[in-house]
């Protein structure tokens, strides 16, 4: 998984801190636990972890599990959650690509903007769409578990 920004970025002291479950940059949290538990899940299932930044130009964070390790949890639905994160977020351009075994599939939210014009993501028409494409794409290339 990459996630990846075109943010104002940290600088070193921060990006070793954000590593930290008691470091937050929120003023109404008081930890912040994302990165801290992707880090010790990815570890904890064989696989590894990375997180990069630039001041002025972003970050990037990249876990990588191995999916058929017993302390793996489960992936969820990630045909909901993709849906969910492409309607609660229409305005901010996010790319998803899967790839397995059984071949890739990717989106990116700009490209189908351009394609429904002005027409919000939460549109009945468009999230019917979407969730069509999203559902038909991830078939073709999840792997059901063992």
């Amino acid at each position: 998984m990459t996630v990846e920004d075109d943010g104002t970025g940290m600088d070193r002291r921060t990006l070793v801190k954000v590593q930290d479950p008691f470091f937050t940059s929120k003023n109404f949290k008081k930890v912040g636990l994302g990165i801290p538990l992707l880090k010790a899940t990815a570890q904890s299932c064989r696989g590894n972890f990375r997180i990069s930044s630039r001041v002025g130009h972003g970050t990037k964070v990249r876990a990588r599990l191995q999916k058929s390790h017993v302390d793996c949890p489960p992936l969820g639905d990630l045909r909901e959650t993709l849906l969910s994160l492409l309607v609660g977020f229409d305005r901010i351009n996010i790319r998803f690509a899967y790839q397995s075994e059984k071949g890739e599939f990717a989106l990116a939210s700009e490209e189908i903007r351009g394609q429904v014009g002005d027409l919000h993501f939460s549109h009945p028409e468009i999230q019917r769409f979407l969730k069509g494409y999203i559902h038909e794409g991830l078939a073709r290339v999840l792997v059901p578990l063992a």
